[in-house]
């Protein structure tokens, strides 16, 4: 028997358009309840309650997908909640990503006198026990806000004894159209309540989050209070909300005039520091609510230099606004998508600080949904809703997240299944290569300093000048083909070989195109193109030398700053650690003018910024964008040393590496692996040696 055989989906396409809708139904059990299942979707979020008690502790919930393709439903025990008698199931189902509200839910249950009985969102004759209602929640919109009126609250209606005769019957409903799947990753929760300072009705959480704000309010019925969000302010101290973008970003609440009166949304959610209530009196209270998908926390470093501390808890932090059942590229404004050029960067410094191994899967999934079937195209984003199909090229973390999977927690399912996809992709990929160069580019090394970029492309000006496009292209092909071919292997398939060839062959290509003689160098001998280079292998053993002098030469010139974007950032660091050259990769991280992580957070930042550059307004000036974070991965991987073995995945060996930069005295770190923490601590003693002491399971 499936989920939901008995059950199919309800809604109501009788008006109540642009409400949250209110879904009823009670039932009589004959004795208690020795066991019950209940299953539910409700798109876009739903909040469900069975005889007046919340079922779980998510919110915003389920997770976002391409609902045409694959529909995440819930799954609750609800024997506790369930008694002898009368029962009421209670569900909200505001709109989230999806639109009209709607609903499908199936309860299977075993009595305690043998009996067995479902409830189900059934077509008739059972759906007319089904009521349905609007209420409190007027409107409610990702980007735009909530507007709560507790006028129209419905009293105990989610409790037996409550006079449902006035409510609208609830109607089938054409379905949304994609596969219903359990949700796999964690759901949203709120994992953490700020006390904000108050400056009369300007609120400061102390540090940039996504989440929303929580009011305890007393005030005449029709009092009318207006919440607006804001990462920033402007120079007279007043919300500057340039970063939201087009995004109208603000909360409502409408009081009903009792004693005391609390109230936080249920549908929507923003990205920013400072809250202004509009209409809050001086002894009402505003409490700031963070929310993020609930993945266990799994890394600490703390170091000598505190500039270093700070940047990796910024990244950190940044990473956890974006964490909202995809990984988006920001919190705040009409966008929150989940970027694959972004992914290729940031995917595994992610791993670094949270356990991924059921988010990332799930992510997989939705990038999966995006690939066309005739050609093998997958698109820039996933769920597919911004940007191109094809994927700009770079969008290798289709093939690197099933790869580190495997390293980090021996998954070999998630590169199983989608083992045809990733071929797909690539072949596709090579459909597009001439001479096995990649010859289209989007974003390349997207967002470099600004004196970098094209000042006329798109983004305000985020595609470099001075990095060839199509030589990140080709570099990720190449990329691409080894990963595939790496994974071929892990599972035993035929492939192998074939893609390990075809690697080598643009290899071949790559340096006979964008190899310089005379420079010395890759492209056009910036840092861009030597680090991607060096970091991804495609240098032969007698290019190293010269291209690596080519790199240190660029950085010396740039007084020790780096000229990258979101890709080569992190390549940057890696391919000089890699090199022997720590302490210049730990000088470009030291940095606090700009171009740097530490001019970042000289200007206050608290989370990371989309462009070096700090800017409240325009196109492309999120405050809280993970892309730059990319290098988390570094510090735990080249300075702690702690790197997942391809040999024994999983940390089946462990191999710590450490590496102690002159411009540090000790560094402290630990990685809660899969198989139990790892730490490592290094420090320089008197007389300078150093001195390494590893624990791990």
């Amino acid at each position: 028997m499936t989920p939901f055989s008995q059950a199919s989906w309800i809604g109501y396409a009788g008006g109540l358009t642009g409400k949250a809708l209110y879904f009823r139904q009670s039932f009589e059990l004959k004795s208690q309840v020795q066991s019950a299942v209940l299953r539910i979707a409700g798109l876009g979020y739903f909040e469900l309650s069975i005889n007046g008690e919340k079922t779980g502790d998510a919110v915003l919930d389920p997770a976002p997908t391409d609902v045409s393709k694959r529909v995440p439903y819930r799954t609750f025990d609800a024997s506790k909640q369930l008694q002898a008698g009368e029962n009421v199931i209670a569900v909200t189902v505001g709109h989230g990503w999806y639109g009209r509200p709607k609903l499908i839910l199936q309860l299977d249950m075993e009595l305690e006198n043998g009996e067995v009985r479902t409830v189900s969102t059934n077509s008739f004759p059972e759906l007319r026990n089904w009521k349905v209602s609007d209420g409190p929640v007027r409107s409610d919109s990702i980007y735009e806000g909530e507007v709560y009126d507790a006028r129209c609250e419905l009293g105990c209606w989610a409790l037996p004894g409550f006079d449902d005769s006035q409510w609208r019957q609830a109607m089938a409903i054409e379905p949304p159209g994609g596969e219903l799947v359990e949700q796999s990753c964690e759901p949203i929760r709120v994992v953490r309540t700020i006390t904000p300072t108050r400056s009369g009705n300007l609120f400061d959480a102390g540090e940039n989050i996504a989440g929303w704000a929580r009011l305890r309010v007393q005030g005449e019925a029709g009092k009318k209070i207006i919440l607006r969000f804001s990462e920033n302010l402007d120079d007279s101290g007043h919300l500057h909300p340039g970063t939201n973008r087009n995004a109208d970003v603000h909360d409502v609440y409408i009081c009903k005039g009792s004693n005391i009166e609390e109230w936080e949304p249920r549908f929507t959610y923003h990205g920013f520091r400072y809250v202004e209530a509009e209409g809050l009196c001086e002894t009402d209270q505003l409490e700031i609510r963070v929310v993020r998908t609930d993945a266990p926390t799994c890394g600490t470093f703390q170091c000598s230099s505190e500039l270093l501390n700070r940047i990796v808890e910024v990244i950190r932090r940044t990473e956890a606004g974006n964490l909202h059942g995809i990984p988006t590229d920001c919190p705040q404004r009409d966008e929150r998508m989940g970027w694959l050029n972004d992914m290729t960067a940031r995917a595994e410094a992610t791993m670094y600080h949270f356990d991924m191994s059921k988010f990332y899967p799930k992510w997989m999934d939705d990038i999966a949904d995006t690939q066309c079937p005739e050609t093998g195209a997958i698109a820039d984003t996933a769920p597919f809703r911004w940007g191109s199909r094809p994927a700009d090229p770079v969008a290798t973390c289709y093939l690197l997240i099933p790869w580190l999977l495997y390293l980090f927690y021996n998954d070999t399912k998630t590169m199983a299944r989608h083992y045809d996809g990733m071929k797909a992709w690539v072949d596709y990929l090579t459909s597009r290569a001439d001479n096995h160069i990649i010859g289209y580019s989007y974003y390349g090394d997207w967002a470099p300093p600004v004196g970098e970029a094209s000042a006329e492309s798109i983004g305000a000006g985020a595609i470099s000048a001075h990095t060839p496009g199509t030589l990140i292209s080709t570099a990720n092909y190449a990329w691409s083909c080894r990963l595939l071919s790496k994974i071929s292997a892990v599972l035993g398939r035929s492939d192998t070989a074939k893609y390990a060839e075809l690697e080598q062959a643009v290899i071949e290509s790559y340096n006979r195109v964008f190899w310089n003689e005379a420079a010395g160098g890759y492209g056009s001998n910036n840092q861009a193109c030597n680090a991607i280079s060096l970091a991804l292998q495609l240098v032969p053993k007698e290019r190293v030398d010269r291209t690596l002098d080519s790199l240190l030469a660029d950085i010396e010139a740039h007084d020790f700053h780096l000229t990258t974007g979101n890709q080569c950032s992190k390549f940057l660091l890696e391919a000089l650690s890699d090199h022997g050259h720590i302490d210049t990769a730990f000088e470009i991280v030291n940095q606090t003018t700009y171009p740097s992580w530490g001019y970042m957070l000289a200007h206050g930042a608290t989370t990371l910024w989309e462009r070096w550059e700090f800017a409240k307004s325009g196109g492309m000036h999120s405050h809280n964008h993970p892309m730059l974070g990319s290098i988390g991965s570094w510090f735990y991987s080249r300075l702690a040393g702690i790197r997942p073995n391809e040999e024994a995945p999983g940390f089946g060996q462990i191999r710590i590496t450490p590496q102690l930069p002159s411009g540090l005295d000790y560094l402290d770190a630990t990685y809660y692996s899969c198989r139990g923490p790892i730490h490592v601590h290094v420090h320089r003693k008197i007389d300078g040696k150093i001195d390494c002491r590893a624990d791990h399971p």
